[in-house]
């Protein structure tokens, strides 16, 4: 068997000129005309590929234009299929009862990237029909992508659940700024509050300080909820010259645990990115830092700025990062993944992404590797 790339235009192709590819795909496994198994769906700009593991017996004038499939395509409205919500998009290492059938693949893709504004950012998807463990990925970049950056992503944004209970957003009222050593400081607050919520590792968020160098985010390194303080690190800080010691103006975010409905503790692992989403209001909380599974509950790296409702509903967004923030230079692979044993386990149709940000006004291409097993 051949694999067979049929590529249509978004803008012209489709019914309401959009794709959610992995809605096609799951149309296409549907569709009982077609025998020829779907191997994925990538989208590239305004380009939709879908793969085939072979090609389709009913081509027409050209052997890779297929009336069925075509009619697949337009009919498709863009839209994500019911079933997708919440997504089962668990990563994590391959276990008993969720394996792949252990068939080793290596495939190389192409990033075109559009002429446009130094900054620009152009995403290519790639979603697979069959579950599978990627092992890694390595990029090759060239002169033409040297200085730009990309991220390679596992599911973005992908509904994992909601919140059971409402997170109403409050702040920490703070009493002293202390200089302790190193460039640790000492944040202190009024009013015995509760601080059995955060964890070392999320970040205190401040404003409003009397010093500019005690407001920002910091990575907390110590919480003392009996002394009613935390202690961060604050690499603008190496003395106790900015201290505020009697009743600074400060104030700091104060809600970082959530609760939140199985579907979230089934998919979320420690490390993976949590967004909240009610209607238009939107908050990156960063990292998961602790998971209470007995408590259906989540500890967040970030505060909530915005307060957010059960009834809403308010939604869980995940995203999983293979590579993040990777910078390009000409001529150094880059490999992802080569390091660690065994795989992760990513279920079928779930998104892979590549992000990639152009920092000249130039089109260019970048070529990527992926290493599976399925």
């Amino acid at each position: 068997m051949a694999e067979t790339i049929y590529a249509y235009s978004i803008a012209s192709d489709t019914a309401n000129a959009k794709a959610d590819a992995a809605a096609l795909v799951r149309k296409i496994q549907g569709d009982s005309t077609i025998t020829i198994a779907v191997d994925r769906v990538n989208t590239n700009g305004d380009t939709l590929n879908v793969v085939m593991k072979d090609q389709m017996s009913d081509h027409t004038s050209s052997p890779n234009a297929s009336v069925l499939l075509a009619a697949v395509v337009t009919a498709h409205d863009g839209e994500p299929l019911a079933s997708d919500i919440p997504l089962n998009v668990k990563i994590s290492e391959e276990e008993q009862g969720k394996e792949t059938g252990k068939h080793y693949k290596a495939e190389g893709f192409e990033v075109d990237i559009p002429t446009g504004s130094a900054g620009d950012i152009t995403k290519k998807s790639i979603y697979f029909a069959t579950p599978r463990a990627v092992l890694s990925a390595e990029v090759f970049p060239t002169i033409e992508n040297d200085g730009d950056t990309g991220q390679f992503l596992i599911g973005p944004d992908s509904l994992i659940g909601t919140l059971t209970a409402d997170a109403t957003a409050a702040n920490l009222d703070v009493d002293t700024i202390l200089y302790q050593s190193g460039h640790k400081i000492r944040y202190t607050f009024n009013s015995t509050p509760d601080l059995s919520k955060i964890v070392t590792g999320c970040q205190l968020v401040v404003s409003s300080a009397t010093n500019s160098s005690n407001n920002g985010s910091f990575v907390i390194v110590k919480v003392d909820d009996a002394g009613d303080y935390v202690e961060v690190i604050n690499p603008s800080r190496s003395d106790s010259t900015d201290d505020e010691a009697t009743d600074s103006p400060a104030t700091a975010k104060n809600v970082y645990q959530l609760s939140v409905a199985q579907s979230v503790i089934d998919n979320v692992a420690i490390g993976f990115e949590v967004k909240l989403a009610e209607g238009g209001t939107v908050n990156d909380l960063g990292e998961v830092v602790a998971v209470d599974k007995a408590g259906l509950k989540i500890t967040m790296e970030k505060p909530i700025t915005d307060s957010f409702t059960a009834a809403g509903p308010t939604t869980l967004l995940q995203t999983v990062h293979m590579g993040k923030n990777l910078k390009f230079k000409n001529g150094h692979k880059k490999p992802l993944g080569q390091s660690t044993i065994g795989g992760s386990h990513v279920p079928k149709v779930t998104e892979i992404r590549i992000d990639y940000t152009n920092n000249t006004t130039s089109a260019k291409k970048l070529n990527f590797d992926l290493e599976c097993l399925y």
